[in-house]
């Protein structure tokens, strides 16, 4: 980490709730800029959407698929802070079915996928940040000018200057709702009406798959992505996983089913 030189009247003490890339990103640009920065995570480990599943043999990415990195700070910050290891380029053949259910390529573009799983790139971000893993903060207050904040567990994290949420946003209206800051929850109501649910199974299969696309759209009223795992870099699986997506309306109709009903239904 480079050195930085602060005014430390300047200095802030600040929590980051959440620990997808949206707040690591937050809170490393925020020490290196010299402030104290806490992050809190109710999860066991860092991640949100790079999420990624143990399995037999391996893992599976059973959230986010796959990034892009269209601008070039975004590429710089995370070959410094992540390390040009911790990612790879996912060189697969990409496709989409078409309504008369003929196949057709992705347009050309460079995406990545963090080896030896998506959460890897998490991992090695989280490594330069002050981290509370499986705390789950459910209430703000602010006396004197400080924000304090509350565990499920009712313990207190005092002594913050500001409070930056980077949960989805169903999460942080409910925080905000709980904490009586109803007018920032409101604001809140259109993006959490924009966050659409989705079912994820990984399948093994111990042969290859016949399949003209390592990762595909198929024209579905169930299935909205399929990908053959096995075939980002970095994977060292006995034959093949692949990761299926529901499509958001199914999902929607399945939400409360037993998820060994959904595995067979997908």
């Amino acid at each position: 980490m480079r050195e930085v030189t602060s005014d430390t009247t300047s200095i802030r003490s600040i929590a980051v709730i959440g620990s997808g890339l949206a707040g690591l990103t937050t809170a490393i640009l925020l020490g290196d800029s010299g402030h104290n920065v806490r992050v809190f995570e109710k999860s066991r480990g860092p991640g949100g959407r790079l999420a990624s599943k143990r399995v037999a043999n391996g893992s599976a990415d059973i959230g986010a698929q796959y990034f892009t990195s269209r601008n070039p700070g975004f590429t710089r910050f995370l070959d410094r802070w992540a390390g040009p290891r911790s990612y790879q380029s996912w060189n697969a053949r990409f496709g989409y079915q078409t309504e008369g259910a003929s196949w057709q390529a992705f347009p050309e573009e460079h995406r990545f996928v963090g080896t030896p799983r998506m959460t890897a790139i998490s991992r090695a971000l989280s490594e330069h940040i002050t981290l509370a893993s499986g705390v789950r903060i459910v209430r703000l207050s602010k006396e004197d000018s400080k924000w304090q904040l509350t565990g499920t567990d009712g313990q207190h994290y005092d002594g913050f200057d500001q409070v930056v949420i980077t949960a989805p946003p169903a999460q942080a209206q409910e925080l905000l709702r709980d904490s009586g800051l109803e007018a920032m929850a409101e604001g809140l109501a259109e993006h959490v009406d924009n966050i659409l649910p989705c079912w994820a199974v990984a399948a093994h299969f111990n042969r290859p798959v016949d399949f003209p696309f390592d990762a595909a759209r198929p024209n579905s009223d169930v299935l909205f992505w399929v990908a053959n795992n096995s075939s980002k870099p970095g994977r060292e699986d006995k034959g093949q996983w692949w990761v299926l997506h529901a499509n958001p309306e199914w999902t929607h109709q399945h939400v409360d089913d037993a998820p060994e009903c959904i595995a067979e239904a997908l």
